[in-house]
């Protein structure tokens, strides 16, 4: 099961959720560089070194399983996480 946690942005204060981990069809990786959600896909033979090496963001960056959290707004990594969260299946 995935997770969405809100956080809080340590550089310019602001608010946003993010989304990780699994679902029962796709998996979420964000870019290295400007933070995007992207859905992969669980079927189809993607493995993780795939989604690291070839997945490229609209922005330039590369799509990443291991991405660090960033606020989409600054796209500073200075983030704090709420105490409310979901799931997401």
């Amino acid at each position: 099961m995935g997770q969405i946690v809100n956080y809080r942005c340590g550089a310019c204060d602001s608010s946003f959720s993010w989304m990780s981990g699994s679902g029962t069809f796709t998996k979420m990786a964000h870019c290295g560089t400007c933070g995007a959600a992207h859905a992969w896909p669980l079927h189809g033979g993607r493995s993780k070194k795939q989604v690291t090496k070839t997945q490229k963001c609209s922005c330039g960056g590369t799509v990443r399983l291991d991405a660090k959290v960033r606020c989409p707004s600054c796209k500073a990594t200075d983030v704090i996480a709420g105490s409310d969260s979901a799931q997401w299946e």
